[in-house]
């Protein structure tokens, strides 16, 4: 059996992350869609994922700072 390569979208803005959910999980990818990082940090704890996308300028934190901590 194949892996599906699993996506995690990161964005506050809902139709981006949305539209680009739609468009990945057209493509044959497992995707998991997060407003917060709080949300993504937590599903990565008990999930792997090939590749996380996240906006880099979000109300909550930054991008890449909310995976620093």
């Amino acid at each position: 059996m194949l892996h599906r390569q699993s996506i995690v979208i990161v964005d506050d803005y809902d139709l981006m992350r949305t539209y680009l959910g739609r468009i990945l999980q057209a493509a044959g990818y497992e995707v998991f869609e997060a407003s917060k990082g709080r949300q993504a940090k937590k599903w990565l704890r008990e999930n792997a994922a090939d590749l996380v996308i996240t906006d880099l300028i979000m109300l909550e934190r930054e991008g890449l700072k909310q995976f620093n901590s």
